[in-house]
């Protein structure tokens, strides 16, 4: 049998006539292969992955290259393989892929207990069915009477019942549609429950639990944000030249504003789930796991509150289209002279009860609680001393004190632009949200910044009062109004400082808020002139936080 493949060196010598030998072809040495060169190839082919082509990993293998000279001829450089780049790259596929699986395997489990719900809604109808068709049949005259046997319970009603009685299967297919980041959120959210449904044997069970959690917490912020983004594209699509598009796209708008609150309710019910989660790790004294799991809710509250500023910034944009085209209008006279109806921004205000209604359900006897008040307040002291900075000296603060100096760059400067206007047209559309919420926080911070020893949860005669979290609203003091302390206040005061000023970059709140199962009605705004909302600002801010420490002589 010939072999598959013979050199072409080969075949030409071999139809040669042999009176007249001929000398081999000469071959460049540079086309030869070396045996290190052969060496490496096999070796190549021998580590390839098996779902990966020659061609794809060679390519990722060139992408871990890095220069360097090498060890016996210093003068000559070389290039070698970043071993510990290219295992790096390696276990990030294998982590995206490992995600990937999980999440597929949570979205099939999610589609069985459909499929049990819906099988077990036919099972508990049928039997009313056959018993109305028994009275009928007993209603006839009957020559004979045969005994009638019962129909036997099958054994799977226990079970089929559990999968009946999930109160969060709306909120999956409410996330669902939010997108991509909505379907991770479901997905984790389911994992989390059925983590709560097992019993807890070894610490992997509550590492297995504080991971679910961190995927649920991050999925959450980008949710929230996400549906920013989608609330000021629908806002902008809905400002169409024709009646007849402008009406369908008006109820599109409706639609996304129904939706809004939707997947807001649900959001309230996932950090719920996620207090739950706190709580078990707690009880089973995962301080470090718990710490990890209120890390992550302070970002996803940053998270969130970056979605406020991008709603408010769309929202000044779309403003700014609306009285551009008011003043093309007037200036043809196409029109008659009316007033401009400027787009309101209720995303952002609705986005604010959500996170307004956090403050109002932390309790101040669970010392995980005073962490994400803390933390909570953290947050929302580093914007508001941003937002402070630009509406006292008309800039955003430099990184450097030489920064600050020099003549601004961007908001506030007169090379701004027309970027100068939109930016603080919507800073103006923001900081009413953000004095809300300070205001609700400042309300409830005495119950949490007090250094009292009662301030700590205290066990009941019964047993451990953390066993059994409350997640109602917690009302620790009604009808009495209790006085923020000279120390809670100094803190605030030097917080507010720091962040509007700039201070130690020691990050000291990892902690994080928690979200209510219901949202609570956010106050109306006070009506103030669009010229004076900036002088507003910085009065009620100082009239909540207060400069007292200003007035020492302290170093602050």
């Amino acid at each position: 049998m010939a072999p598959a493949t013979v050199p072409c060196a080969l075949k030409t010598v071999s139809k040669a006539p042999s009176t007249a030998p001929l000398d081999p072809p000469s071959i460049p040495p540079q086309a030869v292969p070396s045996s290190l060169q052969i060496a490496l190839a096999v070796a190549v082919l021998k580590s390839k992955p098996d779902d990966v082509s020659i061609r794809d990993f060679i390519l990722g293998l060139r992408q871990h290259l890095r220069r360097g000279k090498q060890p016996v001829l210093n003068a000559v450089q070389h290039q070698h393989l970043d071993g510990a780049g290219y295992w790096r790259d390696q276990f990030e596929r294998a982590e995206r892929v490992r995600l990937e699986l999980q999440a597929k395997v949570s979205h099939l489990e999610r589609g069985k207990d459909d499929l049990e719900r819906l099988l077990a809604d036919a099972r508990s109808s049928g039997p009313a069915t056959t018993s109305s068709k028994r009275k009928r049949d007993a209603a006839k005259p009957s020559s004979t009477s045969k005994p009638v046997k019962r129909p036997k319970v099958s054994d799977d009603s226990t079970v089929l019942g559990e999968a009946t009685n999930d109160p969060f299967s709306e909120d999956y297919d409410v996330l669902s549609h939010v997108g991509e980041v909505g379907t991770t959120l479901a997905n984790s959210l389911y994992s989390v429950h059925k983590l709560y449904k097992q019993s807890w044997q070894s610490s992997a069970d509550s590492q297995a639990l504080c991971f679910n959690l961190v995927q649920t917490a991050r999925s959450l912020g980008s949710v929230i944000f996400s549906l920013c983004k989608r609330q000021d594209s629908a806002m902008t699509s809905s400002m169409p030249a024709g009646k007849q598009n402008q009406t369908v796209e008006s109820v599109l708008l409706a639609k996304e504003q129904l939706d809004l609150g939707s997947t807001i309710r649900a959001s309230a019910r996932v950090f719920t789930s996620l207090l739950v989660g706190l709580a078990r790790l707690s009880e089973h004294r995962q301080t470090q796991l718990a710490g990890i799991v209120v890390y992550e809710c302070v970002k996803m509250f940053r998270t969130i509150l970056d979605g406020i500023t991008e709603s408010a910034l769309a929202t000044a944009k779309l403003n700014t289209q609306v009285a551009g085209a008011a003043s093309s209008s007037a200036a043809t006279g196409k029109s008659r002279a009316k007033a401009i109806k400027y787009v309101q921004d209720t995303t952002s205000r609705a986005i604010a009860q959500f996170l307004n209604a956090v403050i109002s359900y932390l309790d101040v006897g669970d010392i995980l609680h005073k962490q994400l008040f803390e933390g909570f307040m953290f947050v929302l002291l580093e914007r508001i001393g941003k937002r402070l900075y630009v509406c006292t000296f008309d800039r955003e603060r430099s990184a450097t004190i030489e920064g600050d100096i020099s003549p601004p760059e961007n908001l506030g400067s007169a090379s701004a632009g027309p970027g100068k206007e939109l930016e603080q047209s919507a800073l103006r559309l923001e900081i009413p949200n953000l004095i809300a919420m300070l205001e609700k926080a400042i309300s409830h911070a005495p119950h949490h910044m007090h250094d009292h020893s009662e301030a700590v949860s205290k066990p009941a005669k019964g047993g451990s009062q953390s066993s059994k979290p409350n997640l109602g609203p917690r009302r620790p003091t009604i009808g009495a109004k209790v006085a923020l302390n000279r120390h809670a206040k100094e803190r605030l005061q030097q917080t507010l400082i720091n962040c509007m000023f700039g201070g130690d970059d020691k990050d000291d709140f990892l902690d994080c808020l928690r979200m209510p199962p219901r949202l609570a009605a956010l106050p109306s705004h006070p009506k103030v002139e669009e010229k004076d909302v900036a002088e507003w600002f910085k009065q009620e801010v100082w009239r909540l936080v207060g400069w007292d420490i200003l007035g020492r002589e302290v170093e602050w």
